[in-house]
């Protein structure tokens, strides 16, 4: 049987080596799709719930703003009323 040449060696080994990394990459892919098989759908749901929440938020502030609003206009209120007594 002839010897290998060392170069040769050299490309078995670098193909080796892409062929392993081509394999890993091949099989996170797999992995990805296995555990979610409808990424659009489920980033879909994760925005509506944000939008949800965000809206929540914004509806209690504007809530608490408009209460503190009504608060300090009737402070405003009674103490014009005593400065004129």
């Amino acid at each position: 049987m002839a010897k290998a040449k060392k170069g040769s060696a050299r490309l078995n080994t670098a193909a080796e080596i892409g062929g392993r990394s081509l394999g890993r990459v091949a099989g996170k892919i797999d992995s990805l799709k296995a555990r979610h098989p409808h990424p659009v759908k489920e980033v879909e749901e994760v925005r509506r719930k944000a939008v949800s929440t965000a809206s929540r938020a914004t509806e209690k502030a504007v809530k608490g703003a408009k209460q503190a609003a009504e608060r300090a206009r009737k402070t405003v209120s009674s103490r014009v009323k005593r400065f004129k007594r």
